[in-house]
Parts: structure tokens; C-alpha cells; sequence
């Protein structure tokens, strides 16, 4: 017996391989190419607030949007010379974990860096077209260039100089690695900000189009007062910097700001750097917060009947503050600096929140009180939603099997699936006609008696859940909704439960159908979006004109323009011609011919591509003139309906 060798070889990446064919690893995707410049702003960052009592920061987008320019007034990097027969620049830009952070007894330098790895930038040079690095000090320009993803593209160059220190990295990322690599102002701007925020000590100097705006944060307060715009509900109250130094000579300082608002904002930095999804500095805060008001209000009896706490929605509603931490220890989750897992950071957090709450009821009593009339107010808010999502889960929960006797004339297919269609018809007589027109096995009908619900203006859920017609096609459908995070605990939505291929809405076509379309457009674009961007909504085009030949055929026209192309094609052979009152009207063999029969039927699919536009479109069938959404109805017709939908 042959035993099967094993011609398996092992490989190890190029350094080159790992940053651009794993940028998931470095990055979290090839979706946040916006991470590059962070890293570049982290060291730019960390040399300011490491070794200096302030500095500038001159950040420039260029105008093709792609190149970014980031200049320090640090003490310069370190690029000539080597270190161990290793050039430093290819130590500093072309070998992960290697830098100037890493030369103390533990392997990294007390300070409260950012970066601490030493593979930011050089997974930013490995996935640029462009990198360059020009570093100023000792009265001379050291300037070294990369292009192709870390190709040197020619030796150290070392000049005289009399600009200041400091640091500058041009570098323009590639599209090869990235989905995207064009920068907006916008994004630029955002990230500077927030880097900015943390620490007076630096001032940025943004340049996009020939337009330079400075940025610079006084204290956390600054930020805060910016971000709440006249949202709050309470006082601010500033909870200053307090170090918290540990045994192995750990030592962290945190700043805080916080109050209650209407629409709350929660910032939390470490060591400069934005924490985008917050991590254990966001959860300590809000638990600290929770933990002292809901003994506050325990021991003072304001509570209302059977309930002893806030929740967790309660206070994550209420509570917006910002928070800066320090750490000459840092710990980030990741590479990416989303967030921070560590719990001495919570700990510390936590421990903060409860004493700047304690000084604030003692010090400031209006303003705490404030604080918990917002809290009692929200909790309110919420046992109220959560009554209405104990009833929407019930409404929910019934089951679609056999359905077609629980909900009024819905006459259901033998098939469900891909395969299968459901009609909504426009009212009784139009499900008639569609009910007679049909094939059973794939085609399925429901109408839409009563009143049909304006979701866009409906933000009280028990005002959807209510409505009949709204709730059973809900129910047909299978799927589920999407009502957004604030509901997401009982609703849920999954388009491969959804029991048709094809929903199409079957109404007259006269301004009343033409409503009936929108409302329902509107009611899928706002709870069920994923069936229209996946192609699954459709309108029945049904004829507005019957023409009888002499040879009794029928032929049939939607507009009042292919009508009169009619006339002038058949001429004398025409016996007459008839308007086309309503659906009901149609006899099943017309209805199953324009409507349908997949091999004659005239379908408009609709589609959302431009979100913005659509919603114009919604708001001008919908508004709340009612002469003029009449008049736009009278007019736009079928310009709305073979143009707005397709």
C-alpha cells in the first residue's frame, strides 16, 4: 500500500504580502482606508504631546482627494544612520513591529502614545502607491520616497535645511488594496477634529482647496459645548483630570464631561485617539452613571411602582458626555483602535462617573436634579415602548400557515418561494378581477381594503401596528420588518423568509391608484427596504384604453400617447374605443393578458437608487398641502409612474 506523500508547502508571506492580501488584519477591512491617515495623524500626534509644551499639526488634502499631506513641528524622525547594520528609514517604514517605542526594560517607552506597535505606517507604505517622508532636524532635510506599495524608489537624500523640525508624510493609497481611496473634506475634517480634541496642546492647521482652517480644542469642554447644541437637559459638569497610578507603576489620568440631553453624543479618546465603538471607557462611564442614580433614586423613593432601576436604554438615552483618557500603558482592542477591552480603563471609568455625581449633587443640586426629572422622564418614555413592543411582538408572532383563513377574501398560492407572486390589489373589486385572472399555483391575492397608512408620517409604532391593511401584508409576507436599533429586540427582518419573489401593487391608473402606489412604495421603503433593492416590488401596468378592430381583436393603451400612436397604425380597422374605468372593470381574460401573464403583462419594477430623490418623490404624492399634492397627483400621473419608479 502507497502511502500518499504530502506535497503541502509552507510559505511565508513577504512583508509587502501581509500588509496588502491581509489588510483585514491591520485595518479591519479594505473598507477603512480612512484608517491610513489615522495612523499617520497618531504619530504626528504623539510627538507633540510626548516632547513638546505645544506644536502645529499642518494637515492638507490635495485637490485630486486622494493625496494627503501630514506635517508635525516634532523633534523630526530618526531616518539616517542604522541600527544594527539595518537602515533605520527601512526599520521605520518597511518592518512592522520595529520603532523608537520599544527601548525601555519591557519593551515599550512610558508615555501616552497612540501608537505603540510600530506597524502603522508601514502597513500605510506597503498599501500606497505614494509614500514619501521628508524629517527635518539638525539643520538638514532627510528625505527618502517610496512608490508601487514600499518600492524604495531611490536612496536616503540628505540636504541642508532651514525649516524647523519636525515630520512629513505625503502619502496617496492604492486603489488595488482599498474599495476606496478618495478622502472627502468632510472625513479629513472629522478626523482631525478628533484628534485634536484631547489635548490643548495641539493645534492643527487644515488646508483643502486653497482654504486653511485652524483647529484647536481650549479643554474637553470645548468639544462638548460644540457637540450638544443646545440639546441639553441639565448642566454640564466637568469632572477634572484625575490620575490613578497602580502598584507596577501603571498610571492613568481620565477628564469627563457629561450631562443629560435630548439627543445624546458619547466621546471617549485614548491616548488621542477616538474610540469610534467605544469598548470598556464607554461602558465603565454609563455603568458608573447607572450604579449612583439608581441608589439616588432608591433611597429617595422616586421610583414609580414596581420599578427599582433605570435600564440600560434608559441611561445609554439620557447620558452624553466626553471623556479623555491617558495612559502610559495603553491597550487598544485591535490594530484599528475602535475600541479598548481593558478593564482597568472600565474600573477606572466607572470609579470617576461616581464621583464627579457625588460632587455634583453636593455642589450643583439644580442641575442634578435636572438630571434625574430627565432619567424619571425617559424611564416613562420607555415602559411605554416597551408596551408597545410586547404588543408588536404579538401582532408579529402569528403565524402565516394558513393564513388565507385568518385574514378577510386573502386567497393565497400553492407555492411559495421565489417562484411565487402576491398581488396587492387596490380594493375589493380589483382583487376580484385578480383573483379570477390569476394562475393558483404561483399567483396569490390580497387586497388593500380600508385605509392604507402613511408610514413615512407615522413615528408611533402602535399607529403601524394598528392599521389592518398594513399589519396583514406584514403577515403575508413572512419577513418580518426593520423598525431600527430601537426595536430591534423584537423585530427582525429576513428576506429569505419572505414567502414571494414578486410583490406587485395592482390600483387603477387614475390619481387614487396612483396614491395607492406611493403609500405602498412608502410603506416598504420605511419598513421592509431590502426587498425594493433587491428588485421584489413591482407595479402592474393596466391599460387605460380598450381598442376594438374589426376583426374583434382587442388591443390596449396605458397612455393617452400610445392611444393616439393606435389610431394613426389602425385607422378605419378600429370599431371603437373604450376608456377603462377600473381594475374591477376588466374581464379575467384582459387582467390576466396586461397584468398578469408573465409572456403579456406589463410590469414597472421599482427601484431606490438615488434615496434622495425617491423621498422627494414620496413627499410631493404625500405632502401635507392638499391642494397642491392634488394637483401634482393630476398632473404627474404617468409621468410619475413610467419615469419616478423606474
Amino acid at each position: 500500500m502507497n502511502k500518499q506523500e504530502n506535497n503541502d508547502k509552507i510559505r511565508k508571506l513577504s512583508y509587502r504580502e501581509q500588509a496588502r492580501d491581509k489588510i483585514q488584519i491591520w485595518y479591519g477591512s479594505a473598507d477603512n482606508y480612512i484608517h491610513a491617515l489615522k495612523e499617520i495623524m497618531a504619530n504626528a500626534t504623539d510627538e507633540i504631546i510626548n516632547n513638546f509644551d505645544s506644536g502645529t499639526i499642518y494637515v492638507e488634502l490635495h485637490d485630486d482627494n486622494k493625496t494627503i499631506t501630514v506635517r508635525d513641528t516634532g523633534r523630526g524622525i530618526r531616518i539616517d544612520g542604522n541600527t544594527d547594520g539595518t537602515p533605520n528609514y527601512e526599520l521605520l517604514y518597511l518592518i512592522p513591529f520595529a520603532g523608537t517605542k520599544y527601548n525601555n526594560e519591557n519593551g515599550l517607552v512610558e508615555g501616552n502614545y497612540t501608537g505603540s506597535n510600530g506597524s502603522g505606517q508601514t502597513i500605510a507604505n506597503y498599501t500606497s502607491t505614494y509614500f514619501e517622508v521628508s524629517s527635518f532636524y539638525n539643520g538638514k532635510r532627510h528625505n527618502i520616497k517610496f512608490e508601487n506599495g514600499g518600492e524604495l524608489t531611490r536612496d536616503l537624500i540628505v540636504e541642508k535645511s532651514n525649516e524647523q523640525s519636525g515630520t512629513e508624510v505625503t502619502f496617496k493609497l492604492d486603489s488595488e488594496v482599498y474599495t476606496e481611496t478618495e478622502y472627502t473634506d468632510e472625513q479629513v475634517r472629522d478626523i482631525i477634529e478628533k484628534y485634536a480634541v484631547s489635548s490643548s496642546k495641539i493645534t492643527i492647521e487644515y488646508k483643502c482647496k486653497d482654504i486653511v482652517e485652524t483647529i484647536h480644542y481650549d479643554s474637553v469642554i470645548d468639544r462638548f459645548d460644540e457637540l450638544m447644541n443646545n440639546t441639553l437637559t441639565s448642566s454640564s459638569h466637568h469632572g477634572k483630570n484625575i490620575a490613578y497610578v497602580e502598584d507596577s507603576g501603571e498610571k492613568t489620568e481620565i477628564e469627563i464631561v457629561f450631562a443629560t440631553a435630548t439627543e445624546t453624543i458619547q466621546e471617549a479618546y485614548l491616548n488621542l485617539t477616538y474610540l469610534s465603538e467605544g469598548g470598556t471607557i464607554n461602558s465603565g462611564i454609563l455603568n458608573g452613571f447607572k450604579l449612583y442614580l439608581n441608589k439616588y433614586c432608591r433611597d429617595n423613593k422616586l421610583f414609580p411602582k414596581n420599578i427599582n432601576s433605570f435600564s440600560d436604554d434608559d441611561i445609554k438615552e439620557s447620558l452624553s458626555f466626553v471623556a479623555v483618557v491617558l495612559s502610559n500603558k495603553v491597550e487598544f482592542q485591535n490594530q484599528t483602535k475602535f475600541s479598548t477591552a481593558k478593564k482597568l480603563y472600565f474600573d477606572i471609568a466607572k470609579k470617576r462617573m461616581q464621583q464627579a455625581l457625588e460632587i455634583m449633587e453636593i455642589e450643583d443640586t439644580t442641575g442634578f436634579k435636572k438630571i434625574i426629572d430627565h432619567l424619571l422622564l425617559v424611564q416613562k418614555d420607555n415602559t411605554n415602548n416597551q408596551k408597545q413592543k410586547e404588543n408588536l411582538k404579538k401582532k408579529l408572532k402569528e403565524k402565516v400557515d394558513n393564513m388565507v383563513n385568518k385574514i378577510d377574501k386573502f386567497v393565497d398560492c400553492r407555492v411559495h418561494g421565489e417562484e411565487a407572486e402576491l398581488y396587492l390589489a387596490e380594493g375589493d373589486s380589483a382583487h376580484g378581477s385578480v383573483v379570477l385572472a390569476r394562475d393558483g399555483r404561483f399567483q396569490a391575492s390580497m387586497p388593500m381594503g380600508g385605509k392604507f397608512l402613511n408610514v413615512e408620517k407615522v413615528n408611533n409604532i402602535d399607529a403601524i401596528t394598528s392599521n389592518d391593511v398594513v399589519m396583514n401584508v406584514i403577515k403575508v409576507l413572512g419577513c418580518g420588518v426593520d423598525l431600527g436599533k430601537k426595536y430591534k429586540d423584537v423585530t427582525e427582518f429576513d428576506i429569505k423568509k419572505l414567502r414571494y419573489g414578486k410583490i406587485i401593487c395592482a390600483s387603477d391608473e387614475d390619481p387614487d391608484g396612483a396614491q395607492i402606489q406611493c403609500l405602498v412604495i412608502t410603506m416598504f421603503n420605511k419598513l421592509m427596504p431590502q426587498i425594493i433593492h433587491e428588485g421584489k416590488l413591482y407595479i402592474a401596468r393596466t391599460p387605460l384604453f380598450e381598442i376594438k378592430l374589426k376583426n374583434d381583436e382587442m388591443i390596449y393603451a396605458h397612455t393617452d400617447e400610445e392611444r393616439d400612436s393606435l389610431i394613426k397604425e389602425h385607422g378605419k380597422n378600429i370599431v371603437n374605443i373604450a376608456r377603462v374605468k377600473g381594475l374591477g372593470e376588466l374581464e379575467a381574460e384582459v387582467m390576466a393578458e396586461t397584468a398578469m401573464n408573465p409572456e403579456t403583462r406589463h410590469l414597472i419594477q421599482v427601484t431606490i437608487d438615488d434615496v434622495k430623490k425617491a423621498q422627494q418623490s414620496i413627499d410631493d404624492w404625500m405632502g401635507s398641502d392638499v391642494t397642491n399634492r392634488k394637483e401634482f397627483i393630476s398632473t404627474n400621473l404617468n409621468k410619475y409612474i413610467q419615469d419616478a419608479l423606474s
